[in-house]
């Protein structure tokens, strides 16, 4: 008899706890859709449900990362479809300006790519962003070294 209820609570109530779990894209998605894109003014509650900050440069952090949002924004409120890809389907949008992303962490790299264009690049460790920017070309080394606001 124990074991069949045993069977009943996981039949029934892990699956519905499964569906609450955000991928990495999603949480992504989420963040460009509720923040960037809804809420450039975001203060630093909202923000911290999906950045990884260090503790040490937390206010120094925040208050680049507020700075830079509202740009955006403006870069992005025109578009009315985007899609977050990982970097195995990166080929297929990038242009041959856009240069590799060299991170040395254990994160996942994904990048929002609008109207068939690269926009943005996103990193994520244990569910929270540690990473993100537009993908900038300038300088002259051969990648992208990116600003990481995590330990």
């Amino acid at each position: 008899m124990k074991n069949v209820l045993i069977i009943f609570l996981i039949t029934f109530f892990v699956p519905g706890c499964a569906s609450d779990t955000y991928t990495d894209m999603q949480i992504v998605e989420e963040f460009v859709s509720k923040v960037i894109i809804e809420n450039p003014t975001a203060d630093v509650s909202i923000l911290e449900d999906y950045l990884s900050v260090k503790e040490a440069d937390r206010d120094q952090t925040y208050e680049y990362i507020k700075a830079v949002i509202p740009d955006f924004h403006n870069a992005l409120k025109e578009i009315s479809n985007f899609e977050i890809i990982g970097v195995d389907e990166r080929s297929e949008y990038a242009s041959p300006e856009h240069k590799p992303i060299e991170f040395k962490g254990d994160g996942v790299i994904y990048f929002l790519v609008a109207e068939g264009k690269e926009e943005m690049f996103f990193i994520l460790e244990k569910g929270k962003i540690v990473s993100f920017f537009p993908n900038v070309q300038k300088g002259s080394n051969s990648y992208i070294s990116p600003f990481v606001f995590s330990e």
